[in-house]
């Protein structure tokens, strides 16, 4: 695996100033508990990264991933997501926390979506494959193929 020699304050600084990490990628991080509200993070490919209790509200989000991720408590409310990958990552009793969300294409393939509730989120293409979708609500959401 490589290593990036990444630190965490030094990616939440750049993402902070509207720059991007070295090959767009953010890997292997600690980031639980950090306020990232309101960042672009189109592009960026997270990678095992710990993004416990993080605030991704009102963050554009295009066309990024996340792989192996740790998204518990994750509040994304008020976010544009388009073309988002989720893959084997675990959104335990994310509950109220995905609101007013746009989801569209985004993809989240064998993610544990375990008590998440979808509250008035546009979830247009939106791929959940091989989701642990057990007890997840859609709550005035619009889903179509």
């Amino acid at each position: 695996m490589m290593d990036l020699g990444q630190k965490v304050d030094d990616v939440i600084k750049l993402l902070k100033e509207g720059k991007r990490p070295e090959y767009n990628l953010i890997m292997s991080l600690d980031m639980s508990s950090q306020d990232l509200s309101g960042i672009d993070l189109s592009d960026i490919k997270f990678i095992d990264v710990n993004l416990t209790k993080v605030s991704l509200r009102n963050c554009k989000i295009h066309e990024s991933a996340f792989i192996n991720c740790n998204l518990q408590e994750v509040d994304f409310s008020e976010s544009d997501m388009n073309a988002v990958v989720f893959s084997n990552d675990k959104l335990f009793n994310v509950e109220d926390k995905i609101s007013e969300v746009r989801l569209t294409k985004a993809l989240f393939c064998n993610a544990n979506l375990i008590n998440v509730i979808f509250s008035k989120c546009d979830l247009q293409g939106t791929d959940m494959t091989g989701a642990n979708l057990h007890q997840v609500v859609y709550e005035k959401s619009f889903c179509q193929s």
